[in-house]
């Protein structure tokens, strides 16, 4: 019997010094000592370990009563478990068998000791319906458990099913609850949308139902709905050196070795475009949602930044900026604009070591992908490269608009000098990126805008020598990217009309390197109303009524010396129709190149900031970085959502 008694009191011997790992031990050495006397093969089997298990499986659901929230736009809001069914206990045996020989000098011979031990776990399961709010909801975008993030991917592949229901009146019940309750006894909760999850694993969460938040979207219905109406978009932000890239791009600090030139990492790698859950480009993300929402969508135009590091057009110049320098390696391709380097670009400002005043240039290459992608998605790209004021002192961040000229070579030089500003509109002109013209995948370019700065500069009467140079420029880039790409200037709101009496852009619009007028159109829409007397009708009404249309100010800015047109609409710039259906005569009684209905007419930009009293003033936002941050005339800088 010694054979037997010797492994069990080892055993014990074992779960007193150490538990189960002291065990197989403490079995192990009551072996050898009895093969020490007994030189054969022992069996022993050590007690079953068991883990933990729950005592109660009762789900706990939610009460009668509580409310069922309404959602406009995106929101996160936390769900509220309608039902589910007891906690089911999955029980799980496993046995593990380790061997050992005895032998040896002192040994006492070649005994043989297998032992073996049976460990039983619990996981735990639950089958729930959550509501989330009422219905009908365009998407569920995400899912968080407690604090943990759960995709619609992840949860079909680790549960056993996952249904999401919108909460429209025609949804029938869910085929996952139809399993536990009798169809012609269960409601389809119409009208609600809620989630049901079949077998969710609560090992993560203390084996405890944990609870649900979901991020959501639901338009604000109208009719016709403003998402069917949307036919083009601007996309921005125009800077940011991988904003633009389809491929996912990692940075990651280190250095190079002089000697053997190899790479070593000193930190963590870092995704620049990746931001998201699904494992996508930022950008890429970005379009899917973009094509889901606005079904309508035919055109998208692309920012795409350089830097102007002035407003004194003589000191000014031009150029692609990079966000960072050293020895950071960026994966798969790093960065490259007009033939710079990250080592030899300049950096974009900072207005402290952690905030920088811009993003960088978009490196070419993803220029070109994300211009082959909208493409390749059906749409028409228009390219709309952008120079941003790159400046702290003594103002940060002016609007391209400052830009002006102190007198006539000044003028003509700024585009025409290295790194002027013809060179930054004739790379994307000539732009080619491993095999592909830049030409081939836009369907229209921007050669500039807003620049009112320039544009409104005259030495002499009637000569604007910006505008000669912006004729110049359109041919320049006309022929660059053939007939088949549409080439446009996009003018300011209230540059593109006239300027003391001269329409001084007629030359380029009339040019045959134009084909079509462009306005950033910003027009304002109501006479600086609070938020309480501004309606849609009262937009209507002012649309063809009151600054622009049948007085202007002296002053527009300090809104001093309103004076009326006289029925005379030859002015009026918010009189699009007049100003394009007729010919224009300036104050030397010369006709210029217009012509009545000469071109089309686009919004390239138009949009509003989403507070009260945004109609009053169109083209302000808030951005406090910016000298030029304000909110609207009227506005008390309250969000509205009714905007």
């Amino acid at each position: 019997m010694a054979d037997i008694v010797l492994p069990v009191v080892g055993a014990t011997a074992g779960f007193v010094l150490g538990g189960p790992s002291g065990a197989v031990l403490g079995a192990n050495l009551g072996s050898m000592a009895a093969s020490t006397f007994f030189p054969k093969t022992q069996r022993v089997q050590l007690p079953t370990q068991e883990g933990p298990r729950l005592a109660d499986l009762r789900a706990q659901t939610s009460t009668y009563g509580n409310m069922i929230p309404k959602v406009y736009g995106t929101m996160r809001l936390a769900g509220n478990v309608i039902w589910s069914t007891d906690i089911k206990e999955v029980k799980t045996e496993k046995t593990t068998t380790q061997s050992s020989s005895g032998g040896g000098k002192g040994g006492g011979g070649g005994g043989k000791t297998t032992t073996s031990q049976t460990t039983i776990s619990y996981e735990y399961f639950v089958t729930l319906a959550i509501a989330i709010c009422e219905g009908p909801l365009d998407e569920v975008i995400r899912v968080w458990a407690d604090s943990k993030v759960l995709t619609e991917d992840v949860l079909s592949a680790a549960q056993g099913k996952y249904n999401v229901h919108i909460g429209d009146e025609a949804q029938g019940v869910d085929d996952i609850m139809a399993k536990y309750i009798d169809a012609t006894k269960l409601p389809a909760h119409r009208g609600m949308a809620y989630v049901v999850i079949e077998d969710f694993l609560l090992a993560e969460y203390g084996n405890r139902i944990p609870n649900f938040t979901f991020e959501v979207r639901r338009a604000i219905r109208f009719t016709p709905a403003v998402e069917d109406l949307v036919k083009d978009v601007v996309m921005i932000p125009g800077a940011g050196e991988f904003v633009y890239g389809t491929d996912i791009q990692s940075k990651q600090d280190g250095y190079v070795d002089d000697f053997t030139g190899q790479f070593t990492p000193t930190g963590d790698k870092q995704f620049i475009n990746m931001h998201n859950y699904e494992g996508k480009a930022d950008v890429t993300v970005a379009i899917d949602q973009m094509v889901d929402i606005l079904p309508n969508l035919e055109w998208v135009a692309i920012v795409v930044s350089w830097f102007a590091t002035s407003t004194d057009a003589g000191d000014c110049t031009i150029i692609p900026k990079v966000e960072f320098q050293g020895t950071t390696r960026v994966l798969p391709q790093d960065w490259s604009v007009a033939g710079l380097s990250r080592a030899t670009a300049q950096k974009v400002l900072f207005f402290d070591p952690e905030t920088p005043t811009y993003g960088g240039t978009p490196s070419d290459h993803t220029v070109v992908q994300l211009c082959q992608e909208l493409q390749n998605r059906g749409l028409k790209v228009m390219l709309y490269p952008m120079p941003f004021v790159d400046t702290i002192t003594p103002e940060p961040k002016p609007w391209r608009g400052r830009i002006a000229p102190a007198n006539l070579t000044d003028a003509n030089e700024w585009f025409t000098k290295t790194n002027g500003y013809n060179a930054f509109i004739t790379h994307y002109a000539n732009l080619s990126v491993g095999g592909t013209a830049l030409k081939d995948v836009i369907d229209a370019i921007v050669i500039g805008s807003e620049l009112i700065g320039m544009t409104g500069y005259t030495n002499t009467a009637g000569n604007y020598p910006a505008v000669n140079q912006l004729v110049s420029l359109a041919a320049t880039v006309k022929t660059a990217v053939g007939a088949g790409v549409k080439v446009t200037y996009a003018a300011d709101w209230s540059e593109y009309h006239s300027l003391g009496g001269w329409f001084n852009l007629d030359p380029l619009w009339a040019s045959p390197n134009i084909d079509f007028v462009g306005i950033d159109s910003y027009f304002p829409l109501t006479p600086d109303l609070p938020q309480s007397q501004i309606d849609e009708d009262k937009i209507k009404e002012y649309w063809e009524k009151g600054e622009g249309w049948d007085y202007y100010y002296t002053d527009s800015v300090a809104r001093t010396g309103q004076t009326s047109y006289g029925g005379d609409e030859t002015f009026a710039w918010k009189n699009l129709e007049y100003w394009w259906k007729n010919t224009h005569t300036n104050p030397d009684s010369n006709t210029t190149a217009w012509t009545a209905k000469m071109k089309p007419v686009w919004f390239t930009e138009f949009g509003f900031p989403s507070v009260d009293g945004c109609p009053n003033q169109p083209n302000v936002f808030y951005d406090p970085t910016s000298s030029e941050s304000f909110f609207p005339r009227g506005s008390k800088g309250r969000v509205d959502f009714q905007a």
